[in-house]
């Protein structure tokens, strides 16, 4: 029973719609562009094949120029389709499937408009399918070195199958004599087997187009489950991380607030003793006017019914009354001034005046600045300068700054020991600066900012941690802390802070 080739070639574009129209209807829900893609190349190649199996009953025009254009489009997209699936871009390939479907369908245009010679558009319709399918092929064999898997191969085996016999058919035709090759529908035991590889060959690339993809979205799955599983042990971790940074935050504002408290009294027995010799001064006098004030009163007992001691005694009396009274209010200026500076303050960060702190500083600084004879200058200490700080902090940050103002005149002898002690709102920055200088012997040129580091001192009874306990503290309230050298002796100390306007 002779075959109906026109028939056979209908089925085929049967298989071809009916397969990637399921391929499409059942992973329309990925919304992927690749199985978009994939899909509409055979809906078009499918509705080529209509228009190829159709010959005789459509226009001439439309067998060779629409039937052509939808062959070359579909075979273009799906080989676009399945390069999508290589780790690369494959971008020369890209371009050649490009140039070698316009070159082709230019030239069988050309010939059929200029030439029209049939039997030669045959042998170039099925040589070029033939050439175009292998690629099928090679990107089959380029998935599966990638990653071995069975849709590799069943892509490789339809790439196999369509190249081996549409190259049947090509040769078949060109060893035959074009008298006996009138059209494309000429029967012969090569358009069977033709048509049988495409049977054959456009199922097992559909399924293994669809093995591929099946296969991907997997393994994205698991990837994804794994990143899920992955960021889900990270956040575990930051979460223990931010524990451990907020303990060790906590801890470290206790070392500070320890070292604050420690390093306020380590080096305290010059200031105390002075402060003791203050102190020894008003009270000395309290005595001896108490004492005096008794003598009064033994010398002249007031005698009955009298109100009291005589005129002179009295006027005596009062004047050494005031004298007790003023002393006593000197020595409790002194003591509650110390109370204040060396009591253990919370570490609490509040709204604190520097001129406030720097008056205290000064006050407590008295008797080291008077018995080594160093002059004190100071500017803007009357107006209220606020910032964010911990006051016990600031107070150690700037009684460090002047102790060391003093120290520093320990082994020279200058005419005029002078510290200069300055608060300012810069007005272009909008910073709170303290500046406390002194003409003593300066900072060595060979430490420069090096002072500033932990245990690093010039001093023989210093600890090296002042210095770096006042960078610390300064830069925990987004300060900064820096000195220079003065030209004519001495050094310079800028504390930068936040202004809190009121």
């Amino acid at each position: 029973m002779p075959l109906d080739t026109q028939t056979t070639i209908f089925m085929t574009c049967l298989v071809y719609i009916v397969l990637h129209g399921v391929i499409w209807l059942s992973l329309s829900e990925y919304r992927d562009l690749q199985i978009k893609i994939w899909c509409a190349s055979g809906l078009i190649s499918g509705l080529g094949v209509v228009f190829l199996s159709l010959r005789g009953t459509i226009p001439e025009f439309v067998f060779h120029y629409v039937g052509q254009l939808l062959m070359v489009l579909g075979n273009w997209w799906r080989l676009e389709a399945l390069c999508m699936y290589l780790p690369t871009k494959q971008t020369i390939r890209r371009r050649l499937h490009a140039v070698a479907n316009v070159v082709y369908y230019v030239f069988y245009i050309a010939w059929y408009e200029w030439v029209g010679d049939e039997h030669a558009l045959i042998l170039v319709f099925f040589g070029f399918y033939a050439i175009l399918c292998f690629d099928y092929f090679v990107i089959g064999w380029q998935l599966y070195k990638a990653k071995p898997q069975l849709g590799s191969k069943l892509i490789m085996a339809a790439g196999f199958i369509l190249t081996v016999t549409l190259s049947i058919r090509t040769i078949a035709l060109a060893w035959s004599p074009e008298t006996q090759t009138p059209h494309i529908y000429a029967e012969g035991w090569d358009q069977y087997v033709m048509i049988m590889g495409q049977f054959i060959a456009i199922p097992l690339l559909n399924i293994g187009f669809l093995r591929i993809f099946l296969e991907y979205q997997h393994y994205k799955k698991q990837q994804t489950e794994k990143n899920l599983f992955t960021s889900q042990i990270r956040v575990g971790e930051l979460a223990l991380y931010n524990d451990e940074l907020a303990s060790l935050l906590r801890k470290r504002e206790e070392i500070i607030h320890q070292l604050t408290q420690f390093n306020k009294t380590a080096g305290m027995g010059a200031l105390v003793a002075s402060l003791a010799h203050e102190l020894n001064q008003p009270l000395t006098a309290i005595q001896m006017n108490g004492q005096f004030i008794h003598e009064v009163l033994n010398a002249n007992p007031p005698l009955p019914g009298e109100m009291g001691v005589s005129q002179v005694a009295s006027s005596t009396m009062q004047a050494a009354v005031s004298a007790l009274l003023t002393d006593n209010r000197r020595a409790a200026d002194i003591i509650k001034t110390l109370r204040n500076f060396f009591s253990g303050s919370a570490n609490h960060i509040d709204i604190v005046d520097c001129s406030e702190i720097l008056r205290d500083v000064i006050f407590i600084s008295k008797p080291q600045l008077k018995n080594k004879g160093i002059q004190i200058e100071i500017q803007g200490l009357d107006a209220f300068m606020p910032t964010l700080a911990v006051r016990s902090q600031l107070q150690q940050v700037f009684l460090n700054l002047v102790s060391n103002a003093i120290e520093s005149f320990a082994n020279i002898n200058p005419n005029n020991p002078t510290i200069q002690i300055s608060i300012y709102v810069d007005e272009i920055t909008h910073k709170l600066n303290v500046e406390v200088a002194d003409n003593g012997c300066g900072v060595p040129i060979n430490q420069g900012e090096s002072i500033f580091n932990l245990f690093k001192s010039d001093k023989d009874s210093g600890m090296g941690v002042g210095l770096w306990l006042s960078r610390t503290i300064i830069e925990s309230i987004e300060g900064r802390i820096h000195f220079i050298n003065n030209v004519g002796g001495g050094s310079r100390f800028l504390v930068t802070m936040p202004y809190f306007k009121p």
